[in-house]
């Protein structure tokens, strides 16, 4: 979920988001935002931190 969607709105760019956590988990094999609890996740998504993955060149990284 988006930042957005998470504060009860939905629009455009939270599609566009989606696709860049889609385009993460292909590239890295992994979640771009990992937690323990639903919230601790929820809580990533919405300071908007994650690590960026290493598998790819930057380009991918800045498309991410």
């Amino acid at each position: 979920m988006s930042p957005d969607v998470l504060h009860g709105s939905y629009g455009q760019k939270c599609d566009i988001w989606s696709l860049g956590c889609v385009l993460y988990m292909l590239v890295a094999g992994e979640l771009p935002f990992g937690g323990t609890s639903r919230q601790e996740v929820f809580d990533k998504i919405k300071s908007g931190v994650y690590a960026e993955p290493t598998q790819c060149s930057k380009e991918c990284r800045d498309f991410i």
